[in-house]
Formats: structure tokens, sequence, C-alpha cells
């Protein structure tokens, strides 16, 4: 966070205002999904963010639970939803922090996670945020085995 954003983030008032920005991307979209919590659309670096109600519900900080993001966006206009019915691939989004005054500086951010368990009706659309479980996959293509690297594991026999 620059200056201007913890001045405004430390004072009782301000006249500064925090904006959450998000984009969605997949491959099975032809371009990226891009919304801002504003009242109005917000141009930032010739990319046009559109003024839609959603909330970010952050994770708790007890270091017990994984940590997942729930995301909330009004269901205003049908073309939303649409485009994410239409998509069989993974969806990812990344969601940042930028003041009002100067949308181009990321104050916080930019995140990055994949959305999952998404559930839609007719006022909202919700999905669950979650980092990538890079502890459960593979580091390598091949196996750690007698058969394979026999001198690691000398004087162990195996029936493989």
């Amino acid at each position: 966070m620059d200056t201007t954003g913890r001045e405004a983030a430390y004072r009782t008032a301000t006249d500064e205002v925090f904006l959450f920005f998000v984009q969605i991307t997949s491959p099975g979209l032809e371009e990226a999904v891009n919304f801002v919590g504003a009242r109005k659309n917000i141009t930032v670096l010739g990319i046009e963010y559109l003024a839609y109600p959603f909330s970010l519900d952050l994770p708790s900080d007890d270091g017990e639970t994984i940590s997942s993001v729930t995301l909330t966006i009004g269901n205003v206009t049908r073309k939303l939803t649409e485009s994410l019915r239409s998509i069989s691939d993974d969806i990812y989004i990344k969601y940042w922090v930028a003041l009002a005054s100067s949308p181009e500086v990321v104050q916080e951010g930019p995140f990055s996670m994949g959305l999952t368990s998404i559930k839609m009706n007719a006022l909202t659309i919700e999905g669950t945020l979650t980092t990538e479980p890079i502890m459960s996959q593979s580091v390598c293509d091949f196996n750690m085995n007698p058969v394979n690297f026999p001198g690691l594991f000398k004087g162990i026999t195996s029936n493989v």
C-alpha cells in the first residue's frame, strides 16, 4: 500500500474511497469479465470495469481453517449468468484494491484464486474462491520406488 492508501486507511475520516476490482478469466471465455464495486463504470488503463454490486467475504485469520473467500455478485444482468453457465473449463478470479482517486495504482493485491462451487439464483451469483491445492499436486512425473531408483532402496527387496 502506498502512502496515500495508508493515510486513508489509518484516518478516522477521509475523502478517499477504496474500490475492489474483480476480473474473471477462463479458457472458455472469449474475453475477461471485469467489474468494480462502484456506482459507475470505471476505465483503468484502457480496460472498462463494469459497476456491479458484489461482496468479498475474506477468510478468518485463525491459522486453523483453509483460506477461502466467498464472492457474492448481484445478478443484475443475465449476461454474467449466461457467461458463467457456458464455461466448462476452470474459472479464475483476480481481485485487488485501489483508490477511486488513482484506480491505476494497486493498493493491495492482486490476489489470484480459482472459482469453485458456483450457486446462482435470480438475485445473486455466489462462489467460493480457493487457492490452488499445490500441496496435493505431483511435483514430478515419476515415482521414487525400488524399481525406478534401486540405488535409493539398497538392501530393500521388492516384489514389484
